[in-house]
C-alpha cells in the first residue's frame, strides 16, 4: 500500500512540475507580448505626434493674420481684426516712424471681426513704413501687421 502512496504522489508532483513549468511558459509569453504592445504604443505615440506638430505647422500657414489693413482713402485706413475675439492694442511701438499718432487713446478695443479707422502719415514725407508694430494685450512680444504699399 505505501508503494501507491508513494507512486500517488510521485505522479502528483510531477504533474505539479509539468504544471509549473506550462505557467512559467505561459507567464514569459504573456510577458514578451505585453512588452511588444508597450513598444507598439510608445512608436504610435511618437508618431501621433509628430502628426500633431506638422497638424499645427499647416494650421499656422493657413490661419490668416490677426490684423490686416485695407485702404479706405487717402490716408485713412481700416485696421481689421480677423478673430473671432476681441484684440486689445495697448501700445504702438513704432511711433517715431508716422507723423501723428495712428489711433486716439490707447488701449483699443478691435471687437471681433470689426474694424477701428486709422490714419497713416509717413515722417517728413517719406513713404509710410512697412509695418506697424503693436504691443496687445495679453501676448508676448510686438505683432508686426504689415501696411499694403501705396498705390498712386
Amino acid at each position: 500500500m505505501t508503494e501507491w502512496i508513494v507512486a500517488v504522489c510521485a505522479v502528483l508532483s510531477l504533474g505539479g512540475a509539468a504544471f509549473s513549468w506550462w505557467r512559467a511558459n505561459a507567464s514569459r509569453k504573456a510577458r514578451d507580448e505585453s512588452k511588444a504592445a508597450a513598444e507598439r504604443a510608445e512608436a504610435t505615440l511618437v508618431e501621433v505626434g509628430r502628426q500633431t506638430r506638422a497638424l499645427e505647422e499647416l494650421a499656422a500657414t493657413a490661419r490668416p493674420d490677426p490684423l490686416v489693413f485695407e485702404r479706405d482713402s487717402g490716408v485713412l485706413w481700416r485696421l481689421r481684426n480677423t478673430t473671432s475675439m476681441g484684440i486689445a492694442i495697448e501700445r504702438l511701438e513704432n511711433t517715431g516712424d508716422f507723423v501723428q499718432a495712428p489711433f486716439g487713446l490707447l488701449p483699443v478695443v478691435i471687437q471681433p471681426k470689426g474694424a477701428i479707422e486709422v490714419t497713416l502719415l509717413g515722417v517728413w514725407g517719406q513713404p509710410v513704413p512697412a509695418t506697424m508694430e503693436l504691443r496687445i494685450r495679453g501676448q508676448d512680444g510686438t505683432l508686426r501687421v504689415p501696411i499694403p504699399p501705396q498705390g498712386p
